[in-house]
C-alpha cells in the first residue's frame, strides 16, 4: 500500500480521521431531518467536524436530543449571502460540539443517533482561512458565502463548514471571526458589544497550531452555552 503524501510541513496532505481522546464529556445528538434528497454527501456529518443547532428549530423535534449538523445551509435552510443573514444566523446558531462517530443519512440509524464531545483535548481540522496559533483561544463560527474555505480532501466542496478561528479582528478583514463583527455592528453594537457577544461561540484553546486545512489540536471548555438544552 502506497504511503501517505505528506506536504513540506509534515502535515498530511489529505483529510484524516480525526484523532479523538474520550472524555466524560460526549453525548448523545441527532442530525437534523432532510426534506431535501439531492443533497448528496452534504447530508453526511464526518468525524470530527463542528456541529451547530439552530435554536429556533428546538420546538419541531418532539426529542430530548439536541438536532445538530456540521453544514450550516442545512441548518439555516440557504446560504449567507450579506451581513443582515450572518447576523441573523450569529443570532440563531449555537455551537454544540464536534461529532466524535458521524453520521451517514444513508444507512445511519435516526433514533440511534451519534456522539459529539463538548470537552477534553480533541485534534480537529482547521477550517478556517488563517493560521491558528497554540496558545490562543478558539472560536467556531458560522461564514458569509464569499468566505474562502480550507480545501479540505474527503470533504464535499459544496459543503459549507463552520470556521474555527481565533478572536482577531481586523477592520476589513476577509476571516470569519471579523466578518461577524462588522455584521453586528452594523446591527447596532459598538464593536466591544459584538465581541463580547461572539464569546458563546468559545469553544476552547488551541494548543497545537496549524495552516488552514491542516490538523490542530483544542483543550475543549465545557461552558453553560454549550451544554444548554
Amino acid at each position: 500500500m502506497a504511503a501517505a503524501r505528506y506536504s513540506s510541513y509534515g502535515r498530511a496532505t489529505k483529510r484524516v480521521k480525526v484523532a479523538h481522546r474520550m472524555t466524560p464529556y460526549d453525548y448523545a445528538v441527532r442530525s437534523i431531518i432532510f426534506q431535501d434528497s439531492n443533497l448528496g454527501e452534504r447530508q453526511n456529518i464526518l468525524e470530527g467536524e463542528a456541529l451547530m443547532e439552530n435554536h429556533t428549530d428546538v420546538s419541531t423535534y418532539l426529542a430530548s436530543q439536541r438536532h445538530v449538523h456540521s453544514d450550516q445551509r442545512a441548518l439555516l435552510g440557504r446560504d449567507v449571502s450579506d451581513d443582515d443573514e450572518l447576523k441573523d444566523a450569529l443570532e440563531n446558531l449555537r455551537f454544540a460540539g464536534f461529532a466524535v462517530t458521524g453520521f451517514d443519512q444513508k444507512y445511519g440509524v435516526y433514533e440511534q443517533g451519534f456522539m459529539a464531545t463538548i470537552g477534553g483535548v480533541n485534534t480537529v481540522i482547521n477550517t478556517g482561512n488563517k493560521y491558528l496559533e497554540a496558545g490562543l483561544p478558539v472560536l467556531v463560527l458560522p461564514t458569509k458565502g464569499n468566505n474562502r474555505r480550507a480545501g479540505i480532501k474527503g470533504v464535499h466542496r459544496d459543503k459549507r463548514l463552520f470556521a474555527v478561528v481565533h478572536p482577531n479582528f481586523n477592520v476589513g478583514g476577509n476571516d470569519a471571526y471579523s466578518e461577524a463583527v462588522t455584521a453586528l455592528q452594523g446591527a447596532g453594537q459598538t464593536r466591544q458589544e459584538a465581541e463580547k457577544y461572539l464569546q458563546k461561540f468559545a469553544v476552547g484553546t488551541c494548543i497545537r497550531g496549524g495552516r488552514s486545512g491542516q490538523p490542530v489540536d483544542v483543550v475543549l471548555h465545557a461552558n453553560s452555552n454549550i451544554i444548554e438544552q
